[in-house]
């Protein structure tokens, strides 16, 4: 087990207004619809949900449409014996998009190359191309 662990902090500008945004990380059939990958689960606070295929699995601690998403949020590779990292993510919305502050913290030292690129690769490089061309609203 891993003792060391790192934050994960990721800001970028999304075309779409923060209520979509909210909708499409926190709503399992458009997280799906987004990722290619299933998701099911609930949208309510204390409710959990898990993403692509069940490799990530979070637990909904604060949620605010529009505005602040907060998880705990793990993978099916996490180490043992580590608790989940805490995500928390906030939108604000400039002109016709949204910027998105994202904050992961308690993040597996030997995790955290792979994870923010998986972010990336896996979730705001597919929201960005699917909002630009306005397929998912």
């Amino acid at each position: 087990m891993t003792s060391e662990t790192v934050t994960i902090r990721q800001k970028l500008m999304l075309p779409a207004p923060p209520e979509v945004i909210f909708d499409l990380l926190t709503d399992p059939a458009l997280y799906s619809e987004l990722t290619g990958a299933p998701a099911v689960g609930g949208r309510e606070v204390g409710g959990t949900m898990t993403a692509r295929g069940g490799r990530v699995i979070m637990r909904h601690l604060e949620l605010e449409r529009g505005k602040w998403i907060a998880q705990e949020w793990s993978t099916d590779d996490w180490p043992a014996g580590l608790p989940p990292s805490r995500l928390e993510i906030g939108m604000m919305a400039i002109g016709q998009g949204t910027d998105v502050r994202m904050m992961q913290s308690g993040v597996p030292k030997e995790m955290e190359s792979r994870l923010e690129q998986e972010w990336y690769e896996f979730c705001w490089d597919p929201m960005f191309e699917r909002l630009r061309s306005r397929a998912l609203y």
